[in-house]
């Protein structure tokens, strides 16, 4: 299921770049917008969809590391 949903995220952060950190920039700063974010993703989803999110997440980190126009090139050693 990630792996289809994935050419749709990125079309949309294309279309709309902050959706891709959508913490960045919060005048409380990153790190409460995130904890506010994860709050509100536990009380909305359930634990398959949050499982999902993440595949889904760590799937496009995968792609753009390998993809030399977003930066990457290759796998990373993190």
């Amino acid at each position: 299921m990630a792996a289809r949903m994935a050419p749709v995220v990125r079309k949309a952060r294309q279309k709309d770049p902050q959706s891709a950190d959508p913490t960045a920039g919060s005048p409380q700063g990153a790190e409460a917008a995130r904890n506010v974010l994860a709050h509100a993703v536990a009380e909305m989803y359930n634990p398959a969809q949050i499982r999902l999110l993440q595949c889904l997440n760590e799937l496009l980190d995968r792609q753009d590391a390998d993809d030399p126009r977003t930066g990457g090139g290759g796998p990373r050693d993190d």
